[in-house]
C-alpha cells in the first residue's frame, strides 16, 4: 500500500485529501537463478484527488508530485 497524507492546494481555500493506493504482486522461481514476477499497479484504479497547482506544467487537476494519473497498471 502507498499512503500520502493530504495538504493545503496551491489555492488555500482548497484542501487535496489524503491518497492511497493498493499494488499487487505475486512471484514464481522454476528454476533456481530465475524467477517470473507479475504484478498490477493501483489494484482498484483510484483516481488522484483533485488540486489547483496552475504552477505545474500538466495543470490538468491532479499533482504528479503527490500521486500517478496513469490508473491501473499491469
Amino acid at each position: 500500500m502507498h499512503y500520502k497524507s493530504g495538504y493545503v492546494d496551491f489555492t488555500p481555500n482548497n484542501h487535496v485529501s489524503a491518497f492511497t493506493t493498493t499494488d499487487l504482486y505475486a512471484s514464481w522461481s522454476p528454476i533456481n537463478g530465475s524467477s517470473l514476477v507479475l504484478g498490477v499497479r493501483n489494484l482498484f484504479d483510484r483516481d488522484p484527488p483533485f488540486t489547483n497547482q496552475a504552477d505545474l506544467f500538466q495543470s490538468g487537476g491532479w499533482d504528479s508530485r503527490y500521486a500517478n494519473a496513469e490508473g491501473r497498471n499491469y
